[in-house]
């Protein structure tokens, strides 16, 4: 039970750091791109459609397989899948952006806005895990699991003197940056920093309810309109009030940002076809048409699953979304 209980708190220490790390990198990487006009809040191009894509990228290639980094230091990798990629990619603002153009009447570029951001994610998920199976076919070696000198208990022992120091060093050196930065939007920056925590870890916990409820992953979906929910109330107290304090301005970015996720979204997506791999080219072409003919029927079934949950949470995302915020404001003109 101590294990049990050092392991949690590493994992949460972990994530809780890369969450910050991850919000920090989406943030400064929307504001760049926004800079050099590339993207914009007011076409199909929203704000953080690079940062979903970059993270999509990297979350396929991070769980891929059984990832070198995942065999040699577990905590390190749900700390950088969960906490960093889970943070770095939002669903929930992405839908905000999406809802945004719907309220000023650009029903086509909000529509485009959904299927790039859908489509941006998925293919960079296929790219990044075409690259991981590029690096293990070229560095084929891989850890045994039986080592003694990195077993789990050693790596977590090994990790504990990074992973505390690190969460706390960044906590105090963003506070600071709070108190001393007399810049309004850098201080909401390090504000929705430090909220990041308080979202990813929650993010963390729902994912309990994704082995729960069969094939659609419930923790991921309930964590998104989660953060859709937050975003809404945040959302209409901002149009309803003429000055708002820096907090409530935070914490879409911060707590609904990573709360929310694409990566995993896009990755629990890809999950769920698991019956047209590709043979191995050894085995007799006979005999893999005749496993391919049998898999057809059930690759459909696996399609149809994919179509029903990103079209369920995408869906359930926007009617929150105009039921709520697009309501108010509608009503105030």
């Amino acid at each position: 039970m101590g294990f049990c209980d050092f392991a949690f708190i590493l994992e949460a220490c972990w994530i809780s750091a890369f969450a910050m790390l991850g919000v920090q990198c989406r943030l400064w990487i929307g504001r760049l791109f926004e800079l050099i006009q590339v993207t914009s809040e007011s076409t199909a191009m929203f704000h953080d459609l690079p940062a979903n894509a970059m993270g999509s990228f990297l979350m396929g290639f991070l769980t891929t397989r059984d990832s070198i980094l995942k065999q040699l230091h577990p905590t390190l990798h749900i700390g950088t899948s969960t906490g960093f990629l889970g943070s770095f990619t939002t669903f929930a603002s992405w839908n905000l952006s999406v809802t945004d153009l719907f309220i000023m009447g650009q029903v086509a570029s909000g529509l485009v806005a959904l299927v790039i951001g859908t489509q941006s994610a998925i293919v960079s998920w296929v790219m990044g895990s075409q690259l991981a199976a590029f690096v293990e076919y070229r560095f084929p070696e891989r850890v045994q699991e039986d080592d003694e000198e990195i077993g789990p208990f050693l790596k977590s022992q090994h990790l504990a003197y990074v992973g505390f120091p690190l969460l706390a060093l960044l906590f105090i050196g963003f506070s600071i940056l709070v108190w001393q930065d007399d810049s309004r939007n850098r201080d909401e920056i390090w504000i929705a920093t430090l909220l990041a925590p308080v979202g990813a870890l929650g993010r963390w916990q729902l994912a309990r309810l994704n082995k729960r409820g069969g094939w659609f992953f419930w923790g991921t979906y309930t964590a998104n309109m989660l953060a859709i929910s937050v975003d809404v109330v945040v959302e209409s107290i901002i149009v309803a009030e003429e000055t708002v304090n820096l907090v409530v301005l935070a914490i879409p970015s911060g707590i609904a940002g990573c709360l929310s996720t694409v990566s995993t979204f896009v990755n629990e997506i890809q999950s769920l076809q698991k019956h047209l791999e590709i043979k191995d080219v050894s085995e007799e072409i006979a005999e893999a048409e005749e496993e391919q003919v049998k898999k057809v029927p059930q690759a459909i079934k696996d399609m149809a699953k994919q179509y029903i949950y990103v079209l369920a949470s995408l869906g359930s995302a926007q009617a929150l979304f105009l039921l709520t915020y697009g309501t108010v404001t509608w009503t105030r003109g």
